[in-house]
């Protein structure tokens, strides 16, 4: 495990690779970053809103990463919902969002991780009306 302290994350090197647990985040996150271990020293869970994951199993790719939410009725209250990652005996890995939650072997799978950065993402809501607030 290795800690920068200029930006305030640790970079775990995991059996899916290279996982950036951050706690100076832009927005509040639902549950706090954290990384625990058990007494004996092995990987239990990670609580991440610095990274995501790529998934490819069996010719099916899947991403997983956190999630920035803004509340409709409280357009000001914004906070970031976090990847979980909980590891278990026999490669058993379980990945959960807000959303979604898959449990994959990990030997039976091939991972990419990559950086995660919290930002709103302008979508086509041309056919929504539901608002009001973009003009349309």
């Amino acid at each position: 495990m290795k800690e920068n302290p200029k930006s305030n994350f640790v970079v775990l090197q995991t059996p899916i690779g290279r996982i950036c647990v951050g706690t100076a985040l832009p927005y509040p996150c639902t549950q706090k970053p954290a990384v625990q271990y058990n007494s004996d020293g092995t990987l239990v869970k990670i609580i991440t809103a610095s990274s995501q994951i790529k998934l490819l199993e069996k010719d099916v790719e899947s991403i997983f990463a956190p999630s920035l939410y803004q509340n409709c009725m409280e357009p000001e209250k914004i906070e970031i919902l976090p990847l979980t990652l909980e590891f278990f005996p026999k490669n058993q890995l379980r990945i959960s969002t807000r959303y979604t939650k898959k449990e994959v072997n990990i030997c039976a799978c091939r991972f990419s991780t990559a950086d995660w950065q919290a930002a709103f993402h302008t979508t086509d809501c041309v056919h929504c009306t539901n608002c009001g607030r973009c003009g349309w």
